[in-house]
Formats: structure tokens, C-alpha cells, sequence
């Protein structure tokens, strides 16, 4: 089958705070958000989204429950032709690490390893957050799957949400209308103390409400008062 021409185009522009102009610009997270928003999260959530990630990983552990509804199951079993980034599985307490380090583009790519809770397997997630010159902030997993983000402080934590999604085949964009998507994708990162934050995400349908929720605590391996600092740029 011919997928018509109509349907392979980039996706419509929309305003996004002065992204760089240079494709493959490190990703900058305290530019993005602007001063005002930067200053107001908690210096543990400003330590974490520093730019700078080098090429060796910075590594978090903690757990997870893991939760999806039914029309959720049958999204992440559709979606493992794109590299499975949902997990078909539900359970408590699931074991988690996340290992973030930069590309050589500018990227910053979060891998996320969540072990079941019977002990049989374990999901692996790898997705790249990156800036693209006419979308902003996207992020992207392997196998082409991808969502354009918003990002805005809240209650001092950091958010991260979806605006739509769509299919990269490398020289276009597929624009994927929300009703065939696992819903609107709000992540956020929560200050709980000095050497520990909360990691939820929730992803609503606009028809079948939501899909997928995991939400747990992490270890924090960065000490906030060894390093210096920063202001948006």
C-alpha cells in the first residue's frame, strides 16, 4: 500500500522559546523553560536537568508500580513493532534503573530498565529527548516513535507533556491522530528530598481515560550542594 502524499509532511509549526538554530544544539533545559520557570523548581530538580550530560551515565535506582488498562494493553502490543516502548505487564513495587547520558547529537538519552516483579524478564525503554529546529523539544524512542513536548515547572517540579505524536521514517514526520495514540503523555519529576525524587507517568486517552500510570521514588546520585549554581542561559 502507497501512503499518499498528504500524509508524509512535517508537522505544523508551532511557537517554542528561541530554540537554537543549529541542528544537533546540546539540549538545554534551563533555556527552554526561561528563567523565571527555571528559578522556581527545586535546586535537587535543577542538579538533575543541568546541561552538560556527558557521554558516560549518570545512573538512578528505585521501583515502580506499573499499571495499564485493558485498551492500554492492547496499545503497548501494538507498539512493539516500534520498539515495545510500553510494557505489557502490571505490578507493584517493580524494580527500576534509569541510565541518562548525552548523544553525540545533543541529545540526552534516558534508558530505562523495569525488572517484573515475578522476576521473569524485565521491559528496557530507551528514548532520546532532543531540540529540533521547527517542533522544539521532542522526544524519541528506536523505533520512530515520537512526541512533541511541552515542558513547564509545577509546584517547583519539572513536567514534561505530550502535544501530539507522530512516526519518523527519517525523511518525514507522520503526524498519528490522538485517537489511535495511548493518550496525552504528562511526566513529571518531583522533589522529595536531598538524595530522592518522585518519578510519575500518566497517559490519558481522550475517549477510554487512562491507559498506562507508573509512578514511584528514585535514589538520587548527584549531591545538589557539590555543584555550582546555574542560570538560564
Amino acid at each position: 500500500m502507497t501512503v499518499s502524499a498528504a500524509f508524509i509532511r512535517p508537522l505544523p509549526h508551532h511557537d517554542v522559546r528561541d530554540v537554537p538554530s543549529l541542528a544537533g544544539a546540546p539540549l538545554n533545559i534551563p533555556h527552554l523553560l526561561g528563567p523565571e520557570a527555571w528559578g522556581r523548581l527545586h535546586p535537587t530538580v535543577q542538579c538533575r536537568f543541568l546541561p552538560g550530560h556527558g557521554e558516560t551515565p549518570i545512573t538512578y535506582r528505585g521501583s515502580l508500580d506499573v499499571s495499564r488498562s485493558l485498551i492500554g494493553m492492547a496499545f503497548a502490543a501494538g507498539a512493539i513493532l516500534l520498539g515495545g516502548p510500553l510494557p505489557l505487564w502490571r505490578g507493584s513495587d517493580a524494580a527500576a534503573q534509569v541510565d541518562v547520558w548525552q548523544d553525540r547529537d545533543g541529545g540526552v538519552i534516558w534508558q530505562r530498565r523495569l525488572c517484573k516483579p515475578d522476576g521473569r524478564g524485565e521491559t528496557v525503554i530507551r528514548s532520546t529527548k532532543r531540540l529540533d529546529m521547527r517542533d522544539g523539544l521532542l522526544e524519541c524512542i528506536d523505533g520512530g516513535l515520537g512526541m512533541v513536548l511541552r515542558i513547564f515547572e509545577e509546584d517547583g517540579g519539572l513536567i514534561f507533556e505530550s502535544q501530539r505524536y507522530f512516526l519518523d521514517l527519517g525523511f518525514a514526520r507522520i503526524p498519528i491522530p490522538a485517537l489511535l495514540t495511548p493518550g496525552i503523555c504528562r511526566v513529571s519529576h518531583i522533589p522529595v528530598g536531598a538524595h530522592r525524587f518522585r518519578f510519575e507517568m500518566r497517559m490519558v486517552h481522550p475517549l477510554y481515560g487512562e491507559t498506562f500510570h507508573q509512578a514511584g521514588e528514585f535514589d538520587d546520585p548527584i549531591d545538589p550542594t557539590a555543584i555550582p549554581a546555574k542560570e538560564a542561559v
